[in-house]
């Protein structure tokens, strides 16, 4: 379908940047109905959890899951195989998340930690703190880095190929 779409008389960038923008709209779509069944949950179990509290910790959710979004995008981008960019995208999630947990219980990963997505989606506890400027600022730049590098590659790739 990526033919038929590519000839219509919009720039490659422009769809790109719209298929992007489509993947964003849908994780905070996705993360607003995630924060009312969670507010609703704690409300019906007179769970003590602000909705401040409550959106920021979806707040952080929807950032990793559009880091890891844009890491797919980009690699789709770069290679024009969707189920090697999911594949990918999955496997460094899924490594992340491993290195960061257990950094605790591993030295030789504590120097890693920090480069863990998953390491700034939890380390300020947005669940009792709020978002962290700091954290929120490294979800962000993942995303915004991956998603620029993606419209770029798709820019310059040839579908013909």
């Amino acid at each position: 379908t990526l033919d038929l779409l590519l000839s219509a008389p919009l720039s490659r960038t422009r769809v790109a940047v719209e298929k992007l923008a489509a993947l964003c709209l849908e994780v905070v779509g996705l993360g607003l109905v995630l924060w009312l069944a969670l507010w609703l949950g704690a409300r019906a179990g007179s769970l003590d959890v602000s909705a401040g509290h409550l959106a920021a910790a979806t707040a952080a959710v929807v950032l990793l899951a559009v880091a890891y979004g844009a890491i797919a995008f980009m690699l789709a981008a770069a290679t024009g195989r969707r189920a090697l960019a999911i594949g990918v995208a999955v496997a460094a999630a899924v490594t992340a998340y491993l290195v960061n947990s257990l950094a605790a219980l591993v030295s030789a990963l504590e120097p890693f930690q920090k480069a863990s997505p998953f390491y700034h989606y939890a380390a300020a506890d947005p669940l009792h703190h709020g978002l962290d400027a700091w954290h929120t600022l490294v979800l962000v730049a993942i995303a915004a880095a991956a998603g620029a590098a993606g419209v770029v590659l798709f820019d310059r790739r040839d579908i013909a190929a």
